[in-house]
């Protein structure tokens, strides 16, 4: 599957931050890949998919 990638920069990283840009942008029920912090925690609430990735082990990105 061919998606988009939409990636912006906020001046701080909040639960109450991301919650407008993720649900202004990706449609409801659609698979989100973030890193593991934990302010991302509340996505599948949202209604969204997740899946993470782990930095810390060189991982940026998953086919």
């Amino acid at each position: 599957m061919v998606g988009t990638v939409a990636i912006q920069m906020l001046a701080n990283v909040k639960q109450t931050s991301i919650f407008s840009p993720i649900t202004s942008t990706i449609m409801a029920g659609i698979l989100v890949y973030t890193d593991e912090c934990d302010i991302y925690n509340r996505v599948s609430e949202w209604g969204y998919g997740r899946e993470t990735v782990c930095h810390s082990r060189g991982e940026y990105g998953r086919d």
